[in-house]
Formats: C-alpha cells, sequence, structure tokens
C-alpha cells in the first residue's frame, strides 16, 4: 500500500525519497508535544558553506548507522558518508578530505571505552542532553559485545541492526535511509524515559 507524497510525512535522505516511508497524515500521526522537541531543527553544532565528508567501513550495522543519524540530527544535516573496505579507509579518507570514524586508531572510534557514536557525542559537546546521552547507551551496548547487558534494548538494536545487514548487505547508504527513522524513534523514546525520571 503507498500513499501520495501530498498525503504524508516523506521521509528521505537527502533530496532523494526512500520508497517505503511515507505515512498518511491523521490524528494519531500528528506530532506529539514530545515529538515535536525532536522534530525542531535543532541547533547544528557545523555551520558554513561545505557540507562535512564522514567515512568508515563499509557493511556497517549498529555504531557505524547510529554514528550518521547523529551526525546528521546535531551536527551537520547535510553531512556526506562514505564506507569502503576496511582496509581503504584511511587512503581515501586522505584523497576525500573525509573524516574517519569506527576505525581502529581515530580519535572518533572506540577510545577510552566509549563507542564512536559516544566518542561523536563527546567531540561535539553534545552530552548535555540527557535523552541522547541515554541513546548513545543504548548503542554503546548492542555495539559492544562485552557490555550488552548494560543496557536491555541492546540486545534489541543488535537484533535489528543484523537484520538490516542481512538483508541489505553492502548498501549502506540504503541501511542509513531505513534505519534513521528507527533511531529517531529511540531518541523520542529516550526523550519520554527522561521526562519521567524528571518529574
Amino acid at each position: 500500500m503507498s500513499f501520495p507524497v501530498s498525503a504524508g510525512v516523506n521521509f528521505s535522505l537527502g533530496s532523494r525519497p526512500v520508497p517505503g516511508f511515507i505515512l498518511p497524515m491523521n490524528r494519531s500521526t500528528q506530532p506529539t508535544d514530545l515529538a515535536s522537541q525532536w522534530m525542531r531543527q535543532p541547533k547544528f553544532v557545523q555551520s558554513g558553506a561545505g557540507a562535512m565528508k564522514w567515512i568508515t567501513r563499509e557493511d556497517a550495522k549498529e555504531d557505524r548507522i547510529a554514528c550518521p543519524w547523529l551526525i546528521r540530527k546535531f551536527v551537520d544535516p547535510r553531512a556526506e558518508f562514505l564506507f569502503v573496505p576496511a582496509d581503504q579507509v584511511m587512503s581515501v579518507a586522505r584523497r576525500e578530505g573525509a573524516i574517519p570514524y569506527d576505525v581502529p586508531g581515530v580519535e572518533l572510534g572506540h577510545v577510552d571505552g566509549r563507542c564512536s557514536f559516544e566518542s561523536i557525542l563527546h567531540k561535539y559537546g553534545l552530552g548535555n542532553d540527557p535523552a541522547l546521552v541515554e541513546l548513545a547507551r543504548i548503542v554503546h551496548a548492542a555495539d559492544v559485545d562485552g557490555d550488552i547487558d548494560t543496557a536491555p534494548e541492546g540486545y534489541g538494536l543488535q537484533a535489528i541492526a543484523k537484520g538490516f545487514s542481512l538483508l541489505h548487505g553492502r548498501d549502506d547508504q540504503r541501511k542509513i535511509a531505513l534505519e534513521s527513522p528507527m533511531y529517531d524513534a529511540l531518541y523520542a523514546f529516550c526523550l519520554e524515559r527522561e521526562k519521567h525520571k524528571a518529574a
């Protein structure tokens, strides 16, 4: 079943619509007060004329797909992402002027017990958002096998990310497009959780 673009919300990757993510707008899908918190235009850290370019290993799963969501949502909405074989990341990064993430030996990787999502959150000063910190805890649990028990949601996220990998293989751009609404939903869940903690 499909809906015309004019009748709903079109989740897209850049200017290209993503098939299957057009929802009818009705009372049940109107933004709630909670959802509107993250649907509002955030204060992006990156400003200027050029879009940031990022690079990591292909066949991305938990951390390497969560990071593009984080970057586009809070750092640079126009960010571009490259996915290449592991042994080519650094050479292509130098050639393309891209920022490497989630590869060994880089600043925005697994450093000091952090996963790459947490390293990016730390680098760009996003740790003052409790819901984003909570989401980072879930991503960390899903991504770091030894820490899977630190957040029960990590098991679910790990399974879903593995499923997307099985379905789409090395089509990492497709996985970003399809999984980004899931991270929107997880962030909304974390906002709601933090709201109840503060009550």
